[in-house]
Formats: structure tokens, C-alpha cells, sequence
């Protein structure tokens, strides 16, 4: 399949190459039947081999081929992938970010209970990481998870993704552990290979070879040859799910293709962030569209919808040296169109928004974005007067209940780029507008006593954080007579 589409890329007719492609997404069985349930989606997936060798060879031809498959292209490629996240079939070391949270890890943890509005506080404290999927296969009892999904209030579509909030969530398969990202632990099982695809001739003979190895995985029935290191009984920890899991870990190019990016022209680069970015925005409005209009369209869960906003991010980070373009023509426009929503005849007053997964890391990507341009000094006077978007009036999502905001994220993000003080000793007054407005918010935000320490305030507090960062300015030697 995939020396076909090279063979078509070949011919100089991308037409017929990008018509073979999208032919090959749609032949992963991923782009459709969202009329079915979670559970049957998995199933279809996990227990065909050709659906799965069209998803390896659709990504494998996109990392190689990324500048012609174009915007329709890209959004099957991206659309797939969001899938996968929301049938728990994408590998836990692939949901991560480069950059580390905003959040502590206490923080985040009472922010996505909040997030979930779950009534039991002590569901996410016990369960770190297992999200609900891992309900639904078994490590939860089923009156509980019917309990938890009911209580959005919302109703409940025939695909389910709308209860899928947490982005970076791992679900166990049949009570089995996520496998370590360390390689040494990988080394003893046989099929293992860490770039398999460019160790054999073609994608279609490693993916042979790895279906090959997993049937010798196990197999009581091969000769011993005294060279095993393996136990056996992690074969049968393993479901099919999560072999499945395992399988397009090693087989498919995930990571590449954030870092061959890199290596895209101007247009392939656009047409990789704007199919981003056209998801985001179509799953907005499928949030508010009849289930009809879902199942018919490309629907990506809350969680997805987040993943997606981190992916743009992750891109953008590996094409920093294009950094001024990708924000002028695609970026810019993006943050301002999601962030400030203004009703048809007001100048003043915006219209508001309600917090969700997706806005809290498009807020998070426009505070990490600010904090590389400040600190290198790459386009900075452009970037940070985009943080008047982040909070009041410019600012268009709703800050409550008070139980559930942004303000830790806009405080840890504001320090990060105050600690910049060689970087903030260059940028202009309109740059210096947008960090001391957002200064001013976070310091009428927070105050709340700590619940260890009596008496005094949280490291992470808004208005201390605000304090810390107007203390460190004031008295920065780079920054004397600088600051307005």
C-alpha cells in the first residue's frame, strides 16, 4: 500500500495522490461510524489487521509526504489520531508535553476533579491517570461509571465522546499496567524494535515481522532454546487491546510527525496547523449541532479537543525559526477568533465562553508561547500584547464559578515570563500593556489561605505569584529605570 502511494507521489499528479490517500484513512475504519459506541468502535478496530495496516501506512506516508497531502489531507491524519486518543489506543509516552505544566500536580489534579465536576472528590485522588475509560474494561464497577457520566446532565450521544474530558487520561486494558517508556524494560520482549520501519525493506515486512514475533510471544509450542528472557505470564497480562496499543507504538511514527515538521514547506507547514485548527473550531460547533450533524462530521471529544490545542503548540515549537510566519498568518488569528468573541454591534462588551478542556490549553499555549518569545527574544513585541485576551474585558471566558478558572495557569504563566528579565529589558511599551494588565488580574485573584500552612497563602497563589513577579521586575538590575 504504501509503495503505492509513493509510486503516486512520483507521477506529479497530486490529485490522484491525495484522492489514494484519503482512500487508505478511510480504510483504517476511524473516520466514521460514530454512530456506534466506544466499546464496538475498539472492538472493529482492535480485531482487524487491515484496518490497522492502513492507519500504519497513512501516517508512515504523511511523515514522508507531508508537503502533498494537503488541508484534507492532514485533517483525516489528525482525525485519526484524536480517535485513537479516544479509544485509548494511543501510547501514554505520546501524551505528553514538551514543556512542563503550569499546573503543580496537586493543583492539577483538583482542577481536572473540578473540571469533571464529579461529585466524589476522591475518585481522581485514587485512580491518578486511569480516567474512564478504565471503568468501562473492567477496573470500576459499571453503577459507578453511569453515575459519573450522567452527571453533566447532558445528553448522551450514541459515540460517548463528549464524557471524554481529560486529554492525557490512560485507561488499563482488562486490569493490565501501561507499559514504561524506559527501553531497558522493553529489551527483553522479542518483538520489541525501536524504529522497526527503517530497519526492514518496506512498512508492510516490519509489520509482518512484528505480527510474526507477537505469535512466538508466548508460544508454549516453540522449541526452547535457553536464550529466553522473558516471563511468560506477561503475555497473558496483555488484552488485545493492549497489544494492539503496543503493536502501533513500535510500528507507526507518531513522534514524527511533530518533528518532520521541520522540514515542511511554507505551504505544507500551513496546511498542517490550519487542519488544527479547522478541527478545533468544527468540534466547537458540533458541541452545539444535533447528534445527526455529529455523526455525519469529524467529532473529536472535549479531551481530544485539548490534545489538539497541544499538538498545535508541540508544532509550532519544532519550527521555531519560523516562528514570525506561522504567528502573522496562522496563530494570531486563531488565539484572537477563540478568545475574544464579541456579539454584532458591540464595542465594548464581549460576549462570553464556557471553560472548557479545549480553552484551558489554548489559554495554556498562548502563555507558553509568550514565555519562548520572551525568553529568546523572537518576536516578542507581537506576541505579548496578546495576553490582554486572557482576562477581562478583552478576555471572553466566563471566570465562574469561582471553583473552576484559570488563575494558577495565568499567575504560574506570568512568573515564567517575568523570570525573563533579559528578554522583558528589550520589549516595547505595548508588550509592557499586556504583562502589567495581566499582573493587575492575577493580583486581585487568589488570596485564599493555604490549607497546610495557617496563616499564610499557597506557593502557587495568584496574588502571591503577581507579587513575586512585580518584586523581581522592580528590583531586576537589567530592568532599572525600565519598567513603565
Amino acid at each position: 500500500g504504501q509503495r503505492d502511494l509513493s509510486g503516486a507521489s512520483s507521477l506529479g499528479r497530486q490529485d490522484i495522490f491525495q484522492d489514494l490517500f484519503i482512500n487508505v484513512c478511510y480504510m483504517s475504519g476511524l473516520l466514521g461510524n460514530y454512530n456506534m459506541s466506544t466499546e464496538e468502535r475498539t472492538y472493529c478496530f482492535v480485531d482487524s489487521l487491515e484496518r490497522q495496516s492502513a492507519l500504519i501506512v497513512a501516517i508512515n506516508t504523511a511523515v514522508e509526504n507531508g508537503d502533498i497531502i494537503g488541508l484534507d489531507g492532514w485533517k483525516y491524519i489528525w482525525g485519526m489520531i484524536f480517535e485513537l486518543r479516544d479509544l485509548q489506543l494511543l501510547s501514554g509516552k505520546n501524551l505528553k508535553e514538551s514543556d512542563p505544566d503550569l499546573l503543580t500536580g496537586e493543583a492539577r489534579i483538583e482542577f481536572s476533579r473540578r473540571l469533571m465536576q464529579l461529585d466524589e472528590p476522591d475518585v481522581i485522588h485514587d485512580t491518578p491517570r486511569k480516567g474512564i475509560m478504565s471503568l468501562v474494561f473492567g477496573t470500576g464497577s459499571s453503577e459507578n461509571l453511569s453515575n459519573q457520566l450522567t452527571r453533566r446532565g447532558s445528553q448522551q450521544s450514541l459515540h460517548g465522546k463528549e464524557d471524554l474530558l481529560l486529554w492525557d487520561e490512560i485507561a488499563s486494558s482488562d486490569e493490565e499496567d501501561e507499559p514504561s517508556s524506559n527501553n531497558d524494560e522493553y529489551a527483553s520482549l522479542p518483538y520489541y524494535q525501536r524504529s522497526p520501519s527503517r530497519q526492514f525493506s518496506s512498512v508492510g515486512t516490519a509489520f509482518e515481522n512484528q505480527l510474526f514475533n507477537e505469535m512466538a510471544y508466548g508460544n508454549d509450542d516453540l522449541p526452547v532454546t535457553g536464550l529466553e528472557r522473558i516471563d511468560s505470564r506477561q503475555a497473558e497480562l496483555l488484552s488485545p487491546r493492549g497489544r494492539v496499543r503496543n503493536r502501533l507504538a513500535n510500528l507507526v511514527d507518531f513522534n514524527g510527525l511533530i518533528s518532520e515538521t521541520r522540514y515542511l514547506c511554507d505551504d505544507g507547514l500551513s496546511d498542517t496547523l490550519n487542519a488544527l485548527i479547522d478541527i478545533i473550531r468544527d468540534s466547537s460547533k458540533n458541541n452545539n449541532a444535533n447528534e445527526e450533524a455529529a455523526i455525519s462530521g469529524l467529532p473529536i471529544s472535549p479531551a481530544s479537543e485539548a490534545f489538539a490545542e497541544i499538538l498545535l503548540c508541540e508544532v509550532v515549537r519544532k519550527n521555531r525559526d519560523r516562528f514570525a510566519f506561522i504567528w502573522e498568518n496562522i496563530l494570531s488569528a486563531h488565539y484572537n477568533s477563540r478568545l475574544t468573541c464579541r456579539p454584532e454591534g458591540s464595542e465594548v462588551e464581549s460576549d462570553s465562553m464556557i471553560l472548557t478542556p479545549g480553552i484551558e490549553k489554548c489559554v495554556s499555549g498562548i502563555l507558553k508561547i509568550c514565555i519562548w518569545a520572551s525568553s529568546r527574544n523572537v518576536f516578542a513585541n507581537e506576541v505579548l500584547p496578546t495576553l490582554e485576551i486572557l482576562h477581562p474585558p478583552l478576555g471572553a471566558c466566563v471566570w465562574s464559578p469561582l471553583e473552576l478558572n484559570l488563575d494558577k495557569h495565568l499567575s504560574e504563566g506570568l512568573w515564567r515570563i517575568c523570570r525573563n528579565v533579559d528578554g522583558l529589558s528589550q520589549i516595547d511599551d505595548k508588550a509592557w500593556e499586556g504583562i502589567l494588565g495581566l499582573l493587575d488580574w492575577c493580583a486581585s485573584r487568589g488570596g485564599i489561605p493555604s490549607r497546610d500552612n495557617f496563616g499564610s497563602l499557597d506557593e502557587d497563589d495568584p496574588s502571591l505569584q503577581a507579587f513575586r513577579s512585580l518584586h523581581l521586575m522592580l528590583h531586576a538590575e537589567e530592568l532599572k529605570d525600565i519598567v513603565p
